[in-house]
C-alpha cells in the first residue's frame, strides 16, 4: 500500500509499540541510495519508474543524443492550432514512458496517473497505443504536445530513418552560421566566461564570431544587470582588440552607444565622433583640448568680455578704454561705409539720466567737447564750457535762420510762449512786420507804421472805434458759449434770391447714405434675411446656424444652430424668435438661444414670416399660401396670393406681402379677414426684382435691388430713390429715424439713410438760397408753421365740402373721384345687371362634372363683378384644382395676365371656408380660370366664386 510521511509518522504516535511491518512500510517507502540508484540500461530501456537517475548519468544520456544509433531517445514536438475538436488524440510517434507534455493555450495540463479520478487530471496517455485521452471534450485549442520516443532506425532521427536537423544546435567545435536568439547565462561565483571565442585561423579575415544582422533589431544584445562589467576585451597581442569595420559605400554609423535606447554618443562610417561632452582626465572647464590630446594651460578672454574688430555684436555692462602709451592715437575709431549710423546712443531709462556726457578734468577753456568735421575740416564745435560755433544756425522747420551772425525769421504761426518767456515772430509774408507774445497770449506788434493798437477781452465779439478801442453795445452780448445781436444786420450778396450768408460747415448732402455697417455674418453667400431684437440684429443662414450682431459694436456671434437651409426669421412679443426653414418647418428660438421645432407640415418654401398686430404669426409661401399660426402652434390657412416672398404689417394694421415674380413686382394689401387686394404694381420697373418690403414710421413702404430703393407711399405711388452701392437683399430692418438695415447674400449688413443731413436749404457750397417748400427744411417743427389750411396725406379727415377735379369718364386710376363722377359712371346708359349663361372651355384639373347652375353678373361703368354657382367633383384632396369659363364683358388693350380679385369657395357639409384665385389667362385674355385648393376634402361639391375686374385695365 502506498504510504506517506503522515502516515508514517502516525505509526510512532506517544505509548505506540511500531510493529515489523511498520518498519517494512517506512523502508520501502523512502528511496535507498545505492539499492534505488537508476543505471544508463535503465534509462535506455525507458520503462522503469522505480529508481532515481543522477545529474552524471543524466549528463551521459544526453550526450549520446544523435550519436548514438538504435536505442536513441528523441525530442518530438506536434503542434495542433485551432485544428482540434474531440476528446482522443492519436500521436505519430510511440512516446516514451511519463515524457508526453500537453499545452493548451500555453497552459501545461496535468497528466494523470494510474487510479486517479477523472476529476483530478486533464488526460491519461496509453503509452503502448501512442492515444491521449482528455477528460472531457477539447474544442477549438491551440494543442502542443512534447515528448520523447525511441528512435529504431539505423540513422539519428525518426525510426523511418530521417536525419536529425541540428541547425538549432550550437556545437563546441567547428564552423558555423547561426538564425534566431542565443542566450547564454553565466551564473557561476567564480571568474569565468560565458561566452569563450578562439581565433586560430591562419589569415587576416579570419573571424572568430562574425554576426550579421539585416533586420530592425539588434545582431548582438549584451545586458548587464549586476556590478561586473558586461563585456570585456583583453589584448595581449599585437593585434587589434576590437576592429569595427565599415565598408566603403556604407552611410550609416559603425558604432553607437545609447542610454534607456536613446543615442547619446556614435561614430559614423567616416570615423567622425559625435557625443554630449568629451571628458580629460585632470582637466579643467576653463581649458581647451589641444590636437594632441592634452588640456591647453593658456587663460583666454571670455568672447562675451571682448569686442571684436568686424561683425554685428551686443554687449552687456561698462566700457573703459584707456590709452596712455606713444604715439598718442585715437582711443576709438569707428569707420562705416554704409547707410548706417556710425555710432548711435539709446537712452531707455526712466531717470533723468544723461544720455551722452562729455568731461575734461582741466580747465582749458579752449578744449572741444564736440567737434564737427567735413572731409577733415572742422565746420562746427562745442567747447566744455558750452560755447558753440558754426556756420549758421537754422530751426527745424526754417521758421528761424541765424548765418553770419544774422537773424532771419520767415513765415510762422503765433503760438503762445511757456511761462516766463516770450516769442518773436513773423507771420505775414511781404511785411516786415515782427510780432511778439508773452505766455499771457496778447499779440504785439512791433515797429513803426503798425497800425491802430486793438485793445479788448480776448476771444470776445465787440465793437471797436476807430481807434482801435473796443466800446460798449447793448445790441451785443458774448458769453464765452453764445453770441447774441439783438439788432438786425443785414448781409446783402448783391443777388437776387441769394442771401450771402454762407455756413462753411453746412453743406448740401445726397439723399441717401449706403455705409458697410457688418461684415463677415454667416457663412459668405447663404445669407437670407435680417431682423431686430433688444440691441442685437439677428441673421438667418443657410449654413444653419442663426448670427447675432450688436448695434453697438458690430461684432458678430453664432446665436443659435438648427441645421438646414433657414429662410426667414422674426421676434415675437414672447421674447422668442421664430426661424422658417426649407421644407415647411418652423423653429421656436428663446432668448439664450436653444431652438426647438416648434410647427410642421407646411409647404416648403417659407419666404416670410411677421407677428401681426392681433398677436399670430403669419406666413408666407412662395406658391401663395398664407398661413395664420397662434404662438400656442395653431395652424390655419388665411388667405393666397401669387409668389410672396416678403411680408409685413402696415401702419393700418393691415398685411402688406410683396409678388417678386410679377414685372417689377406687385404689393398686396391683406386685412387679418383674408381679403387680398392690390395695392401697388410695377414697383421696380426695370430696375431689377425686388423681395423686401418694410413699413416707414409714415406709413409708407420701402424696398429696394442693387443701388435703387423704391418707397411707396401709403396711396400706392411708387418714387424711385437711386442709393450708390447699395447690395440685393432679402429683407429691410427699419429703424424709427427711416435709416434701414440690410443683408446681401454674402454676409455684409449695410446701413442705409433716407433722411437729409441739412436743416436750411443750401447749394453744394453751403450758400444759404431761397426756400420755396416746406420740404426744403425737413426738420421744420409742426408749432413753426399753421398748418390748419392743410391736410395730412395719410387717412385725412376733411371738414365742410372740399372739391377736387372731376377725372374723365371711365378713369381708373388713383385720382380722387368726385360725386361728379361717380354719378357719370353709374349713369344708366353705363351699367347693368342680370344674369347670364356661363360657358365653360373645357380646361380644368382635379375636378370632373362640371355643371354652372347659375351666372350673375354687375357691371358699375367698367367695373365687372361676376358670381357663379357651380356643382363639380373634387378627384383628390390636397391638390390644386381649376377650371375656366369664357367671360361675359371682354377687356381692351391687356397684354398679360393678372390677379383680378379674390373668390371664396365654400363646400357642402365643410365648416371652413376655402381661398380660391380667379385670373385672366395670358395667352386668351377672355379666359378665367378658377384656381383653388381641394384641402382635405374630395367628392361632390356645390361651390360659389366671385370674381371683379376692370374692363379697361
Amino acid at each position: 500500500m502506498a504510504t506517506n510521511r503522515t502516515n508514517i509518522g502516525s505509526k510512532f504516535q506517544n505509548t505506540d509499540i511500531p510493529s515489523e511491518n511498520d518498519f517494512k512500510e517506512i523502508f520501502d517507502s523512502f528511496v535507498h541510495k545505492d539499492e534505488d540508484k537508476a543505471d544508463f540500461q535503465m534509462v535506455e530501456g525507458g520503462t522503469d519508474n522505480d529508481h532515481y537517475v543522477t545529474p552524471a548519468l543524466l549528463y551521459t544520456g544526453l550526450k549520446n543524443i544523435g550519436i548514438v544509433t538504435g536505442n536513441c531517445y528523441m525530442p518530438h514536438k506536434e503542434n495542433f492550432e485551432n485544428s482540434f475538436n474531440g476528446t482522443t488524440l492519436s500521436l505519430q510517434k510511440l512516446p516514451i514512458r511519463y515524457s508526453v507534455k500537453v499545452y493548451k493555450n500555453g497552459q501545461l495540463l496535468q497528466e494523470g496517473q494510474e487510479g486517479q479520478e477523472v476529476q483530478e487530471y486533464d488526460y491519461i496517455v496509453n503509452y503502448d497505443t501512442a492515444v491521449i485521452t482528455f477528460s472531457g471534450t477539447v474544442s477549438d485549442r491551440n494543442l502542443e504536445v512534447n515528448y520523447w520516443y525511441k528512435n529504431l532506425g539505423p540513422n539519428p532521427g525518426g525510426q523511418s530513418g530521417e536525419a536529425i536537423d541540428f541547425t538549432s544546435f550550437l556545437h563546441t567545435s567547428g564552423n558555423e552560421s547561426k538564425t534566431g536568439l542565443l542566450t547564454f547565462n553565466n551564473t557561476t561565483t567564480t571568474s569565468t566566461n560565458g561566452i569563450i571565442l578562439k581565433n586560430s585561423g591562419a589569415g587576416s579575415a579570419a573571424t572568430s564570431l562574425d554576426v550579421t544582422n539585416s533586420g530592425p533589431g539588434n545582431g548582438i544584445s549584451l545586458q548587464n544587470s549586476s556590478t561586473g562589467t558586461g563585456v570585456k576585451v583583453s589584448n595581449t597581442g599585437a593585434g587589434a582588440a576590437i576592429n569595427v569595420n565599415s565598408a566603403t559605400g556604407s552611410t550609416g554609423d559603425i558604432l553607437q552607444v545609447a542610454k534607456n535606447n536613446v543615442v547619446q554618443t556614435k561614430i559614423d562610417s567616416e570615423g567622425n565622433i559625435t557625443a554630449t561632452k568629451f571628458v580629460t582626465a585632470g582637466g579643467l572647464r576653463s581649458q581647451f583640448i589641444k590636437g594632441d590630446g592634452f588640456p591647453d594651460p593658456t587663460a583666454y578672454a571670455e568672447d562675451t568680455k571682448v569686442i571684436h574688430t568686424s561683425g554685428n555684436e551686443d554687449r552687456d555692462g561698462a566700457l573703459k578704454l584707456t590709452h596712455n602709451s606713444s604715439p598718442a592715437e585715437d582711443v576709438l575709431t569707428i569707420t562705416k561705409n554704409n547707410s548706417a549710423n556710425c555710432l548711435k546712443l539709446v537712452q531707455n531709462s526712466n531717470s533723468n539720466a544723461t544720455t551722452s556726457t562729455f568731461d575734461t578734468s582741466t580747465a582749458d577753456n579752449n578744449r572741444r567737447a564736440i567737434s564737427v568735421q567735413k572731409i577733415g575740416i572742422e565746420k562746427a564745435f562745442i567747447t566744455h564750457d558750452g560755447n558753440v560755433s558754426g556756420t549758421s544756425f537754422t530751426t527745424l522747420n526754417e521758421k528761424a535762420d541765424i548765418t553770419d551772425g544774422f537773424l532771419t525769421l520767415a513765415d510762422s504761426v503765433s503760438p503762445t510762449a511757456t511761462e516766463g518767456h516770450a516769442k518773436l515772430y513773423a507771420k505775414t509774408n511781404g511785411t516786415t512786420d515782427m510780432y511778439v507774445m508773452g505766455s499771457d497770449g496778447v499779440e504785439k506788434k512791433i515797429g513803426a507804421g503798425g497800425g491802430t493798437t486793438i485793445t479788448g477781452t480776448v476771444n470776445k465779439l465787440v465793437k471797436f472805434n476807430s481807434t482801435g478801442n473796443n466800446v460798449t453795445d447793448s445790441n451785443i452780448t458774448d458769453n464765452d458759449s453764445l453770441v447774441t445781436i439783438s439788432k438786425p444786420t443785414t448781409i446783402d450778396s448783391g443777388t437776387s434770391d441769394n442771401s450771402g450768408l454762407i455756413l462753411s460747415k453746412l453743406t448740401s448732402s445726397a439723399s441717401t447714405g449706403v455705409s458697410t455697417f457688418a461684415t463677415g455674418v454667416g457663412t459668405s453667400g447663404k445669407a437670407t434675411c435680417l431682423t431686430y431684437k433688444a440691441g442685437y440684429y439677428y441673421s438667418a443662414n443657410q449654413d444653419g446656424n442663426v448670427y447675432k450682431t450688436s448695434k453697438a459694436t458690430g461684432v458678430t456671434t453664432i446665436f443659435s444652430t438648427i441645421g438646414g437651409a433657414l429662410v426667414h426669421l422674426c421676434p415675437a412679443d414672447d421674447g422668442n424668435l421664430y426661424v422658417t426653414r426649407i421644407g415647411g418647418n418652423i423653429y421656436k428660438v428663446d432668448s439664450s438661444g436653444i431652438a426647438v421645432l416648434f410647427k410642421t407640415g407646411l409647404a416648403g418654401n417659407l419666404y416670410g414670416i411677421v407677428q401681426g398686430v392681433d398677436g399670430n404669426l403669419y406666413v408666407v409661401e412662395l406658391h401663395g399660401t398664407i398661413y395664420r399660426l397662434t404662438l400656442s402652434g395653431d395652424l390655419t390657412i388665411l388667405s393666397t396670393v401669387a409668389n410672396a416672398y416678403g411680408i409685413c404689417n402696415g401702419i393700418d394694421g393691415n398685411l402688406y406681402i410683396m409678388n417678386a415674380n410679377s414685372p417689377g413686382g406687385i404689393l398686396y394689401k391683406v386685412t387679418l379677414a383674408g381679403v387680398v387686394t392690390t395695392f401697388a404694381t410695377n414697383i421696380s420697373g426695370s430696375l431689377g426684382t425686388v423681395f423686401p418690403i418694410e413699413k416707414l414710421s409714415d406709413g409708407s413702404f420701402i424696398s429696394n435691388t442693387n443701388n435703387n430703393i423704391f418707397k411707396i407711399s401709403n396711396t400706392g405711388v411708387v418714387t424711385t430713390i437711386a442709393a450708390t452701392g447699395l447690395m440685393y437683399s432679402n429683407t429691410i430692418v427699419v429703424e424709427s429715424d427711416d435709416t434701414f438695415y440690410s443683408i446681401s447674400s454674402t454676409g455684409i449688413i449695410q446701413k442705409t439713410s433716407l433722411q437729409s443731413s441739412k436743416v436750411l436749404k443750401t447749394n453744394s457750397t453751403g450758400l444759404v438760397i431761397k426756400s420755396t417748400y416746406l420740404e426744403d427744411v425737413p426738420y421744420l417743427k409742426a408749432s413753426d408753421v399753421d398748418l390748419s389750411s392743410y391736410i395730412k396725406t395719410f387717412s385725412p379727415t376733411l371738414t365742410g365740402k372740399p372739391t377736387a377735379p372731376t377725372a374723365t369718364l371711365g378713369d381708373n386710376s388713383t385720382q380722387i373721384a368726385t360725386t361728379a363722377f361717380v354719378l357719370a359712371n353709374t349713369s344708366a346708359s353705363n351699367s347693368s345687371s342680370g344674369s347670364f349663361t356661363g360657358v365653360l372651355t373645357g380646361y380644368q384639373n382635379n375636378v370632373s362634372g362640371v355643371t354652372i347652375t347659375t351666372a350673375n353678373y354687375t357691371k358699375i361703368g367698367n367695373i365687372v363683378t361676376l358670381q357663379y354657382a357651380v356643382n363639380l367633383n373634387i378627384v383628390a384632396s390636397n391638390t390644386n384644382s381649376f377650371f375656366e369659363v369664357e367671360a361675359p364683358f371682354f377687356r381692351a388693350g391687356v397684354t398679360m395676365s393678372y390677379y383680378i380679385g379674390q373668390g371664396t369657395v365654400y363646400s357642402t357639409g365643410l365648416p371652413q371656408g376655402i381661398p380660391g384665385q380667379a385670373y385672366f389667362l395670358s395667352n386668351n385674355q377672355g379666359y378665367i380660370r378658377f384656381l383653388f385648393t381641394s384641402e382635405t376634402g374630395f367628392g361632390p361639391r356645390n361651390v360659389t366664386f366671385s370674381c371683379q375686374y376692370d374692363i379697361t385695365k
